[in-house]
């Protein structure tokens, strides 16, 4: 009988930083093509650091919870 694999932690290629959490979530496809569309136009032209697809989920999750979530407002 082989030797079984012997199972390995998968590394992170660049390290979580300190006092942050993941999120995973399941989005529509739709509105995933919305997110990268964003991003793209946000990138077009700009001379400034990139925009990836978590900085702009991060950006409107924390602008929204700044605008209504701490007033008890609905989303």
């Amino acid at each position: 009988m082989p030797d079984e694999p012997t199972p390995s932690k998968a590394k992170r290629s660049v390290a979580r930083p300190e006092g942050t959490t993941p999120l995973n979530i399941n989005l529509p496809t739709a509105v995933f093509e919305r997110l990268d569309a964003w991003v793209e136009r946000l990138n077009a032209g700009s001379d400034g650091p990139r925009w990836t697809r978590t900085d702009l989920i991060r950006t409107v999750l924390v602008r929204a919870l700044n605008e209504r979530g701490d007033r008890g407002g609905s989303p």
